[in-house]
């Protein structure tokens, strides 16, 4: 068996990107799957997730592999962490430890996202599938003044962006911080709706699962850098145009490195540098990679325990 553990203080994003991997995982093993502490999940009536098995009495645990601590770019707000290989040879009982972010660890499962994480269908809506309409899905008003955080330029270059891709678009802000939207982006209707109260820690913003679905079904979506908006998008079959900041949370700084080194994500359409240029997912990649080979980002050790996609 494959298992992990839910944690207090993790964000929905986050619970989900471990429970996804633990699942593909387990199925690329060709075993069984489980969920530790099913009771912390933090959007309980949004979805009627399966948990697996029981969680066996004796295993072992497998800390994810973190690529480039001797790097010079590392520091604790910039992980440049790749795929953990080794997930891949694991046998027997096996608990994960780690943040599993990186499409690498389910690619292969992506079409089963459909099932795993089918939203419940009182919660299902449609209010934001109009062809003209671009969500503004503004994330975490508290690191407002932290270096990950997309300024005001950011949104404007964007903006400018889908209006060249449809000049008649429309533009609201879905946000779980409606303070922070309202003085980052005050021109634009605000929402965040339908809370999730059930089981949540009192110093976290509540899920909004009116906003998950509306980003699930959107069409046109402009990003912060956030793993919220991760699995609604990846299940979104109406995407045209989703643009994100290039190098995650680095955007402001980087000069080409990418924090969280796996975070290029195949449901984006354009990732966007500081200076308003778009480049694809693809091009991103290659891009990343000649960096860090050129500029030995990362040991030996690391790249031999990469797994490529």
């Amino acid at each position: 068996m494959i298992f992990t553990e839910l944690y207090l203080g993790q964000g929905l994003g986050n619970q989900l990107f471990v429970y996804v991997a633990t699942r593909a995982i387990a199925k690329k093993l060709g075993t069984t799957f489980g969920i530790k502490h099913p009771e912390r999940f933090k959007a309980p009536k949004l979805f009627d997730l399966d948990w697996g098995e029981p969680i066996p009495n004796n295993y072992k645990i497998h800390q994810e592999y973190v690529h480039g601590l001797s790097s010079h770019i590392t520091n604790p707000r910039q992980p440049i962490g790749l795929t953990d290989k080794s997930v891949f040879d694991l046998t027997g009982n096996v608990k994960l430890e780690g943040n599993y972010i990186s499409e690498g660890y389910f690619h292969e499962s992506l079409d089963d996202l459909q099932n795993w994480l089918k939203v419940n269908p009182e919660y299902e809506h449609d209010d934001t599938s109009d062809d003209d309409l671009c969500i503004l899905n503004l994330r975490g008003g508290h690191v407002r003044n932290t270096h990950v955080y997309a300024p005001r330029s950011y949104w404007d270059n964007a903006i400018q962006r889908m209006v060249e891709f449809n000049s008649n678009m429309k533009f609201i802000v879905v946000t779980d911080d409606v303070d922070a939207a309202n003085d980052i982006l005050p021109e634009f209707e605000c929402y965040h709706r339908d809370l999730e109260n059930e089981k949540q820690n009192p110093a976290d913003s509540k899920v909004g699962m009116w906003d998950y679905v509306a980003l699930k079904n959107c069409k046109n979506i402009i990003c912060s850098t956030t793993t919220f908006a991760c699995f609604p998008l990846w299940t979104n079959r109406n995407l045209k145009k989703c643009i994100t900041p290039k190098y995650f949370s680095c955007m402001n700084h980087s000069d080409g490195w990418w924090c969280r080194g796996d975070s290029i994500f195949s449901y984006v359409t354009d990732y966007m540098d500081n200076k308003g240029n778009l480049m694809s997912p693809k091009e991103c990649k290659e891009e990343w990679k000649e960096y860090y080979l050129k500029n030995n980002v990362y040991s030996q050790q690391d790249l031999e325990n990469n797994y490529e996609f």
